[in-house]
């Protein structure tokens, strides 16, 4: 166990900048699905994946979810989903 700061300890650095990479391209291979969706936010040409999840670490655990209300299609969350597992689960 490392005494950085769970935050600067760079295995999860590491997982956590694969993992965020990974949606992204997610989100590049389901682009035509969110372009055809209005951003929640002004600053977004049209919707985002990242406006539809969220992560929770606390220590050195780390939880994924979808928000409640997202209409995220499964088959996309399911990607989503996978890449976590193999980024923070294995």
């Amino acid at each position: 166990m490392s005494i950085l700061d769970p935050l600067d300890n760079p295995e999860f650095v590491e997982k956590r900048n694969k993992f965020d990479e990974g949606l992204l391209l997610i989100e590049e291979k389901y682009k035509y699905w969110f372009e055809q969706r209005k951003s929640p936010f002004e600053k977004d040409e049209h919707d985002r994946l990242h406006n539809h999840y969220q992560y929770y670490r606390k220590g050195y655990g780390i939880t994924f979810w979808f928000n409640e209300d997202s209409e995220v299609p499964v088959v996309i969350r399911q990607e989503c989903t996978d890449l976590f597992n193999q980024c923070f689960n294995s």
